[in-house]
């Protein structure tokens, strides 16, 4: 700590690491990346409130930094403000729409806070237009179905959030018996060990997290 304290403040006033440097050796932007470290560190160790202020503070230096916004967001994540999370979350991923990570985290980010429809509407910015959110369900994309069914849930929406539920049944169900079209492959590709493990993954398949949550 004593160490970062030292960073900061010759980054600070001299755009230097320490005393000892020349001054001006380091870039104006070391200091953006130091106290971003320094906010990790201080979510990590759950003082919020002393992260929040370091936090702003750089924001004001450094606006159009996505990494500052998705870190606040997930400050707000961990005291429990669900909105507020989503909300920087989202300033984030608008700061780059083209990022993927981004949108389906703030997809979750939106699920998680009852926004179903903007929730919809974000994952489909990477979607076909002509199929939506219909190839999530073609392509058994678990961690979508998962969330929304949570999210309608919560809402008291136990219709479609059944659904959801029964999509995510219905994909394991099809992993299992899409697998018995490996034996006979195997047999005859004599890929024993591969096989071996194929059994070994049939007996674990429905000890996975989601099957479970679900």
């Amino acid at each position: 700590d004593a160490l970062i304290a030292e960073y900061r403040e010759e980054l600070a006033t001299n755009y230097r690491f320490s005393a000892r440097d020349e001054k001006g050796s380091a870039s104006p932007m070391c200091l953006l990346w130091v106290n971003y470290f320094y906010c990790s560190r201080l979510l990590a160790l759950r003082q919020f409130d002393a992260a929040l202020r370091v936090l702003d503070e750089t924001i004001a230096l450094v606006p159009t930094c996505i990494d500052l916004y998705a870190l606040k967001g997930r400050l707000y994540k961990y005291v429990g403000n669900r909105r507020l999370a989503f909300k920087y979350l989202n300033q984030a991923r608008m700061l780059d729409g083209a990022d993927r990570y981004l949108n389906t985290k703030c997809v979750r980010y939106a699920f998680a806070t009852g926004l179903v429809e903007q929730a919809d509407a974000m994952v489909q910015l990477f979607l076909k237009k002509t199929e939506g959110t219909l190839s999530l369900h073609n392509l058994q994309v678990i961690w979508y179905q998962l969330h929304k069914a949570q999210c309608l849930e919560r809402a008291q929406r136990y219709g479609p959030s059944i659904k959801q539920y029964e999509n995510i049944y219905a994909h394991f169900e099809e992993f299992w018996k899409n697998q018995t079209d490996f034996h006979r492959y195997a047999y005859n590709k004599c890929a024993i060990h591969s096989y071996l493990q194929l059994l070994h993954w049939e007996y674990r398949l429905r000890d996975h997290a989601m099957f479970m949550e679900a």
